[in-house]
């Protein structure tokens, strides 16, 4: 047991050290590097394929009310292009959010390329291989764009229940963080 504290000293004065003055990131990577453990909620977009063609590419998947629905497997977008996740309450619709995403570089032209390849058309949201909802992807406005940090935030619109939604914001930041290594 003291050889643990004695580690955990060490690990936690070589962070504060080797990260400057940002104590909250520090712990949080200890924190990561303690306990290590797999991606939660991670979100992926996925084709919604109505007449399955293919045999690799195309796949039913569990939705949460029990129902199939069938994907292409390959994602447009994941969870390791989304670098924050912010919720905004619905009006008119009390409990339930849309979803503001933070989008990286890479995310940016994934999501401007699904946005106007595929106008009008649903795709899947998917968390944790379990297909969530159907939605329609809008088209980034130049007023999305951050100043300070230059990333895109696009809006997906929910309805996205509460524990759901804050579970995906939650760990949203750490999944980025896991994929991007």
């Amino acid at each position: 047991m003291k050889k643990f504290f004695l580690f955990a000293i060490i690990a936690v004065s070589t962070l504060l050290t080797g990260t400057g003055c940002d104590l909250d990131q520090a712990i949080q990577e200890l924190e990561d590097s303690l306990n290590p453990t797999d991606p939660e909620y991670v979100i992926s977009v996925h084709r919604i394929i109505r007449y399955r063609r293919g045999e690799e590419l195309e796949r039913y998947i569990d939705t949460f009310s029990g129902a199939k629905v069938c994907v292409n497997v390959n994602p447009f977008l994941h969870s390791r292009n989304v670098k924050k996740i912010e919720l905004s309450p619905r009006q008119g619709d009390p409990g339930f959010y849309d979803l503001v995403l933070h989008l990286d570089k890479r995310g940016q032209m994934l999501w401007s390329s699904i946005a106007i390849q595929y106008r009008g058309e649903k795709l899947g949201l998917v968390i944790d291989g379990i297909f969530y909802r159907a939605f329609m992807p809008n088209i980034p406005n130049p007023d999305d764009i951050d100043s300070k940090t230059g990333s895109v935030t696009v809006l997906l619109e929910g309805p996205v229940d509460q524990a759901t939604a804050n579970g995906i914001v939650k760990f949203s930041e750490k999944n980025y963080r896991h994929f991007n290594r």
